[in-house]
């Protein structure tokens, strides 16, 4: 509760309460074989659709197929409640939108300082003129990222339903090109998880770490703002390294256990 995340959405009224709301409840439901409330659950949270792009990836690759299908069903009712809204035309500016290039300068690179994804880190820490070329290599090691959560779910042996969504939930903050620090409570439970089932040093050490980085955050972009590049860096999201370190504890668990398997 003392995390800068939770400040930043209670003092911002932000709707990543919600968010964290949804994934909860759809694993509790998942926990209690209620798929058809579970995938419907889930498919709620597409109203920010970066913070649940792998929960119909982890559905299947549970092989919950009646929690899938009813999250197919949701979304395709969600999507056609949309449409009767805005008509074809705001689907169309909706979509579109992260593509134009005022996003593209306001957003992903003005407020890259305070996101927390690897893509935010590399285009945060760019020089002059590079942050294009940043973007699109942050993007691919997200994708690397999103891949390799893929493979170590699939080759691990029926990894437990928290290790699976915790796992997901790290996946999520680090490889989303577009979340904000308030969005970083998603990953609150995994946290816990990573502090009860992984207690050792480093795991401590990197939560510490993102406790310290976090709180920083504007400091050091208020800073980083009167220095030139390369010192300027002191602004830049670093909150994927110690995210990555959590993120890696958890790859590389499910794969010794693949290991011990064999």
């Amino acid at each position: 509760a003392a995390t800068q995340p939770v400040f930043e959405l209670l003092g911002s009224g932000q709707d990543s309460a919600l968010s964290l709301f949804l994934w909860v409840s759809g694993i509790r439901l998942l926990t209690s074989r209620r798929d058809l409330a579970a995938g419907a659950i889930f498919a709620l949270g597409l109203f920010k659709p970066q913070l649940f792009i792998l929960a119909p990836v982890v559905l299947l690759l549970q092989h919950r197929f009646r929690a899938f299908g009813a999250w197919a069903v949701a979304t395709s009712g969600l999507a056609l409640v949309s449409l009767a809204l805005v008509g074809p035309s705001g689907i169309r500016t909706w979509l579109s939108l992260p593509f134009t290039r005022l996003y593209q300068v306001q957003v992903q690179e003005g407020q890259a300082w305070k996101m927390q994804g690897i893509p935010s880190l590399l285009t945060s820490l760019s020089p002059p003129g590079m942050s294009a070329a940043a973007q699109i290599a942050g993007l691919v090691i997200a994708f690397v990222v999103a891949a390799g959560f893929v493979l170590a779910v699939r080759s691990a042996p029926a990894p437990s339903i928290f290790e699976l969504w915790a796992f997901a939930a790290l996946t999520t903050v680090l490889a989303s090109p577009h979340l904000v620090i308030y969005d970083l409570v998603l990953a609150v439970p995994a946290f816990l998880y990573l502090l009860e089932r992984h207690d050792q040093r480093v795991t401590r050490l990197s939560l510490l770490l993102l406790f310290a980085i976090t709180w920083t955050t504007a400091v050091r972009h208020v800073a980083a703002e009167h220095m030139a590049w390369p010192l300027a860096v002191v602004g830049g999201a670093w909150s994927a390294v110690p995210l990555s370190v959590l993120w890696a504890l958890q790859y590389r668990d499910l794969r010794l256990s693949r290991a011990l398997e064999n």
